[in-house]
């Protein structure tokens, strides 16, 4: 087994101090008795050391009398012993009560937690390993206040999109995340591998990110090796199989066509389906389903298990100079329709060396590589595989019973035979990403860190699309073959991105006085470049590479980006008496997205704190153990506004004249450009408090904060006789107001401990100015001053037509309608209904994100529960998802429950209808829905072997676990409708239920 070890980590030389006689040992051990391995046993501040092993035993020799052993490990409080004359010292490590000595991630630096004054939240990252999610970012779900996480869609690979207190731009609103100061993704990161997130919600915090930081930053810290630490080699295992959280509940093939008659005598047609015929099918589908199909499309597609898996190992271990980290993980997710499949591998050395007191080195090396492959065009919105599941009707068959692929009367499409048979994408991804930095400290107290991080990503894309031979009962020849052609399309890109940063910090404490300055500087340019061809008519289907197409449509094209940046930063830090703190930031950023005079802005930010826990006046109140008041104010700027907006484009692609009957290539001017562009800028004020009770067992904070974006850029109407495409001009401006409230409670009785956390969150965002353009309405949503960013739009419903009388008392409305059909309000009087009287019917931006997290923890066992959900939600449905009968669609069980019916008048849906461009058809409030949910997330039962059991194996812990995420959910959506899933239709990939069970295991 040592020499097992000793492979694994050859790079490392440990080195175990050991001096001579007399000698001291012990044994140290947890608060329930039992032996604690990994706790460092250091001499006079660090002289010597060495670490407890596996049952917590630990040995010194050579130390004199008065030597001082300190015995520190995560989450227990530091413990410290001077030798006398004793030969055997024994240690019982007692919890840390007390968080306010808990080191947060800050920018470019570390802070206390006690000392911060701007909105940074620390994520506990133990919430994050149990779960049984496929990218991190959906781990982070409910663990943060004022952090938004939505997962709308289940496809293996698919990640979540993160928002820190709410949207703050009409155009990108996605945070910062950096992983160990570089730009990332962090579904890029195993969580087993991060050792701690810090969310920057304010200004404040965030502003010596400038320019980049305008939407919050997320902070990702890997885990490194330990000084003095023995070889430690952790394995963790995941695995896990997926079902659907919902989906809708569809009738069979009789229920439709019975419906569907009666669809169509509601317009006055003429039914499709004969008494007769429906008998004769009632008699013959069970014997002859290839002429009389009663098809369950969802059983057909939803045929896999989604299984999924996780590996990960780690080495880790350090001497005197050296300390390493090194990971390995794999990830599997396998689809719950066939052929959905993706793959990410990772492998991370993290490496600190200590040259002398002066300088250390670090060494950091990221790879990644991921594949995804899936069915050709599965996930589009109008034909793909999830659009045509919940489309097609129960009387078209899919698979006939000599095995050949059913031909309907959808257009010729068979959505199992896209499953299976017309093709793939397939997409894959290799990226190189480094840290490169040097450590150096000249004197006490100051710092210089000069790192350089270069990262390197090629992503390929390879479509191909056969064509599907599809058959009518009884006809040798296909009826269809879809698509006509075989058609191929290959995509190769390639970035890089060069960063060097420098950051010199220094610190000083004189008296009750603590002081501390830092300055940085950093500069970060970026090249893409992309090649991609594409040729059709493929003679062997089956040999699907480019040079097999046909010569008669090649295609291909390419292009390139580049943008650089150039910052200044700093920051001074003031403390009285660990009581009256202050901190004010800068950022001097420039841009080459911007024209030379506009190129670089300035991002400030001060803060304030005072910690009335440690004025006399409160420090004798026994239940206070924290209370610390903080204000904020600070700017950030944003340059996410396209590569150069500033420029006017040239089409050099699409600009062909004809001269004397010849085609000619040319080129032409397409869109303006704006030579006085420049930054948005985001103003953020905040007003918190932190306090903590009974020993810091009750915690929390609250935060209420003002952001306010202006100068966002928007593409304002010009005249139609330029003939171009309207530049971008600094003029829209959002305004958001909120606050978090986040709140821990802990304690033990006997040998059972237990802990709950409460999460709530709320923020308005309104469009406060458009520069009087607008408002720009889009299908059913509109961006108009007074209102949250993209509201629905459209009528107001008041319920539906009871009888013909009503229909005559009431203004004219859309085409053709009568009883049954949505009455729509007249909102000017004009006795007309038309788009004059379409006004903001919903909103879209979730409010009030709340969660709760129990943990309960007896002898051996630990479980926990957590629960997430959102108080306030609109979402706007059509067509499939609550449309019956939608473009010869289907239709679902709860809309024949609830459908209008003359013999029920007081129906809650209108009639049924075929037409799908009808009245009851336009976007109105009958179509929204109230998104509120609360969902078990998750839910975790583990159990730790004992470690009497796991010693003659040489294991130092093992944790079995079983657990499960999106177990229940509560809401009011309609039958098989998730309340995380996105407006519109419902044709995209479903999200997903998963049991999973795991093993933690520690050499």
């Amino acid at each position: 087994m040592r020499r097992f070890y000793f492979m694994l980590l050859a790079f490392i030389s440990l080195q175990t101090v050991y001096a001579q006689n007399p000698e001291i040992k012990g044994v140290v051990t947890d608060e329930y008795g039992e032996g604690l391995p990994g706790v460092t046993v250091s001499v006079n501040n660090g002289e010597k050391g060495t670490i407890t092993d596996v049952d917590g035993n630990y040995l010194f020799s050579g130390l004199s009398t008065g030597s001082v052993l300190k015995f520190t490990y995560i989450g227990y409080e530091p413990q410290e012993v001077k030798i006398q004359s004793q030969t055997v010292i024994n240690i019982q490590m007692v919890p840390s009560s007390i968080i306010l000595d808990e080191v947060v991630a800050v920018g470019y630096a570390v802070q206390k937690k006690v000392n911060l004054t701007g909105a940074v939240e620390s994520v506990n990252v133990t919430d994050l390993l149990d779960k049984p999610v496929g990218v991190t970012s959906e781990a982070l779900q409910g663990v943060s206040a004022g952090l938004t996480v939505t997962r709308s869609s289940g496809k293996p690979g698919d990640g979540s999109t993160l928002r820190i207190r709410g949207i703050g731009t009409l155009g990108d609103s996605n945070p910062l995340v950096l992983i160990d100061g570089v730009e990332g993704d962090i579904d890029a990161v195993d969580p087993n591998m991060i050792e701690n997130i810090s969310v920057l919600k304010d200004a404040a915090s965030a502003a010596i990110y400038g320019s980049r930081a305008a939407n919050g930053v997320i902070l990702v810290t890997t885990k490194r090796g330990a000084k003095n630490q023995q070889i430690k080699v952790d394995y963790n295992l995941h695995m896990g199989w997926q079902a659907l959280t919902d989906k809708p509940k569809f009738t069979d093939g009789y229920t439709y066509m019975v419906m569907h008659n009666e669809a169509m005598r509601n317009e006055e047609k003429k039914e499709l389906y004969s008494a007769g015929y429906l008998q004769e099918y009632l008699d013959n589908k069970a014997i002859n389903p290839d002429l009389y199909p009663d098809v369950d499309w969802q059983k057909e597609i939803y045929t896999e298990s989604g299984f999924q898996q996780r590996h990960s190992i780690s080495v880790s271990g350090g001497t005197e100079k050296l300390s390493s980290m090194a990971m390995f993980s794999f990830n599997e997710q396998n689809g719950i329709v066939a052929n959905y499949n993706y793959k990410q591998y990772n492998l991370r050395f993290n490496n600190d060396y200590i040259v002398n007191r002066y300088l250390r080195l670090k060494a950091d090396v990221s790879l990644k590589k991921t594949g995804s492959d899936t069915p050709y065009d599965g996930e589009n919105a109008s034909s793909g595989i999830f659009y045509g599941v919940n489309r097609a009707a129960p009387i078209y068959a899919a698979l006939l019973s000599d095995g050949r692929y059913a031909a309907n009367a959808l257009g010729g499409s068979n959505t199992l035979a896209n499953v299976h048979a017309r093709g793939f994408d397939k997409n894959n991804q290799h990226s190189f990403l480094g840290r490169f930095s040097a450590v150096i400290t000249p004197i006490e107290g100051a710092s210089v860190d000069v790192s350089y991080m270069p990262e390197y990503s090629q992503s390929g894309l390879k479509k191909f699309e056969k064509p599907i031979a599809l058959y009518t009962p009884g006809f040798e020849e296909p009826t269809y073959s879809v698509p006509q052609k075989s058609y191929l399309e290959q995509r190769e890109s390639k970035s890089w991105r060069n960063q060097l940063t420098a950051v010199a910090t220094y610190q000083k404490t004189i008296g009750t006085h603590d002081f501390g300055v830092l300055a940085g500087y950093e500069q970060i340019d970026y090249r893409n470049e992309w090649l991609q061809g594409s040729r059709d008519n493929f003679t062997f289907v089956d040999y699907p590479e480019m040079n097999s197409g046909s010569l008669d449509n090649v295609k291909n094209g390419g292009n390139a980006e580049e943008w650089a940046l150039r910052s200044y930063f700093g920051r001074v830090n003031y403390a009285y008496a660990s009581r009256y703190l202050f901190e004010a930031n800068v950022r001097h950023d420039g841009s080459s997205r911007f024209a030379p005079g506009h190129r670089y802005g300035t991002f400030p930010s001060f803060s304030v704190g005072w910690r009335l826990s440690e004025e006399n006046f409160l420090k004798n109140i026994k239940p206070l153990s924290n209370l610390k008041l903080r204000a904020s104010w600070g700017q950030l700027g944003n340059q996410k506004i396209g590569t150069y907006p500033y420029l006017s484009t040239v089409d050099l692609a699409n600009m062909g004249f004809i001269f004397g009957g010849n085609p000619v290539d040319g080129a032409g001017i397409t869109r303006m450009g704006n030579s006085i562009i420049t930054w948005e800028t985001a103003e953020t004020k905040n007003m918190g408090v932190d306090f903590g009770f009974f020993g810091n067992q009750l915690t929390g904070s609250f935060e209420y904060y003002i952001r306010d974006t202006k100068d966002i850029l928007l593409n304002l109407p010009i005249p139609g006789t330029i003939g171009l495409s309207a530049p971008a001009q600094n003029a829209g401006e959002v305004s958001n107001k909120g606050w978090d409230l986040n709140l821990n409670y802990r304690d033990k009785i006997g040998e059972l401990g237990y802990s709950i956390g409460f999460i709530l969150s709320d923020v308005k965002n309104e469009v406060t100015s458009l520069k009087d353009a607008g408002p720009f309405i889009t299908g059913y949503t509109i961006r108009k001053e007074g209102y949250p960013i993209d509201s629905y739009f459209g009528y107001q419903a008041a319920g539906i037509f009871k009888n013909d009388d009503e229909v005559k008392n009431h203004p004219t409305q859309i085409g053709a309608y009568g009883p049954g059909d949505i009455i729509y309000k007249n909102q000017n009087s004009d006795n007309v209904i038309n788009a004059d009287d379409r006004v903001v019917i919903g909103n879209p931006i979730p409010r009030y994100n709340y969660s709760i997290n129990l943990a309960l923890n007896y002898k051996n066992f630990d479980f926990s529960m957590f629960m997430q959900g959102v108080g306030k939600r609109d979402v706007y449905l059509e067509k499939n998802a609550v449309w019956a009968f939608y473009s010869g669609g289907k239709v679902q069980d709860w809309m024949v429950e609830n459908r209008w019916t003359p013999e029920n008048v007081n129906a809650s849906y209108p009639r049924f209808i075929a037409n799908t461009s009808h009245n009851n058809y336009q976007a109105s409030d009958f179509w929204i829905y109230s998104a509120a949910y609360l969902r078990i997330k998750n839910v975790t039962l583990g159990y730790t072997i004992p470690k009497e059991l796991l010693r003659r194996l040489s294991i130092q812990n093992m944790r079995l676990y079983v657990t499960t995420n999106n177990l229940f959910t509560f809401d009011k959506m309609p039958s098989g409708i998730d309340p995380e899933s996105p407006a519109g239709d419902i044709n995209g990939y479903p999200l997903t239920t998963t049991y999973a069970i795991g093993v933690n295991v520690s050499f």
